[in-house]
């Protein structure tokens, strides 16, 4: 059977860095807040509108195991699904800001349980959707503060996070440009069993500039969208520890915007 990847980004320029992504025809799935618009193209033909509302203001996305795509929308408060599979899909409310919770809320990640991790631009830190996937009522959810911003150097703006193959979190602090680990520990007292400790990733060499997403592909590489004055994405390999080296990334232009900056994204593979 055929693979393929879904990559995830906001409109700008998609950064192709490993000779993986070149296989297959992978299906690309861009957000442009601006626009309140979610395009969809395989490259490296131009993107078309696929789901577009006034009301909305997309930027990251997270693909779950009910195999809709959530986006949140920091700026509202809010986050949507949709189902891809739609020729025209309709865009429903799974979570709105009111009293508790993420009140910037930026996507994320689904855990194995179908469970949502969200990290919030207003400083809060990482939030938890129990059973999120799938939900009938979505909109009744409770979510929880798993990791406040304390565990990620104090001052905290949550620009997306992702999970290891090995079930460890990387969270984005664009406050102090810096990723975190935090270890997956099946003893944890969390229902997610996470470390209550974030580590700092050191970068063999240079820094992040503006770090505003984030993935992994099946190597455990580590992907970082920057969206200071490089405008580009690294591609980070791990040393030893906790430290990854920066490997340049060879461009491929899916479709320009008008900032073109490549922003928050995903990869996901489905057989």
């Amino acid at each position: 059977m055929r693979s393929y990847r879904m990559f995830f980004v906001t409109l700008g320029v998609l950064l192709f860095c490993s000779p993986a992504f070149a296989a297959g025809s992978p299906i690309v799935y861009v957000s442009a807040s601006a626009s309140s618009t979610v395009y969809k193209a395989a490259p490296p033909t131009v993107a078309s509108a696929f789901l577009t509302d006034g009301g909305h203001q997309p930027e990251g996305m997270a693909y779950g195991p009910d195999q809709l795509i959530y986006v949140c929308e920091p700026q509202n408060g809010m986050i949507i699904r949709f189902d891809p599979s739609l020729a025209n899909p309709i865009a429903t409310t799974v979570f709105a800001f009111s009293e508790t919770g993420p009140s910037k809320p930026q996507c994320g990640r689904f855990t194995s349980t179908g469970d949502l991790l969200v990290s919030d631009v207003a400083g809060t830190g990482v939030w938890e959707f129990l059973n999120m996937s799938g939900s009938a009522n979505p909109t009744t959810i409770n979510p929880s503060n798993i990791l406040p911003a304390a565990k990620f150097g104090g001052t905290f703006t949550g620009a997306g996070l992702t999970q290891l193959n090995n079930g460890d979190l990387i969270v984005v602090n664009q406050a102090n440009n810096t990723l975190y680990l935090v270890s997956y520990d099946p003893s944890a007292a969390n229902t997610t069993h996470f470390s209550s400790t974030a580590t700092a990733i050191t970068l063999s060499s240079g820094s992040l500039d503006t770090p505003i997403g984030v993935a992994r592909n099946s190597t455990n590489d580590i992907f970082v969208s920057q969206g200071g004055a490089t405008d580009s994405i690294v591609r980070l390999h791990l040393s030893s520890g906790t430290t990854y080296t920066p490997a340049a990334c060879a461009t491929f232009t899916v479709v320009e915007g008008p900032n073109n900056q490549p922003n928050r994204f995903r990869f996901t593979r489905r057989k």
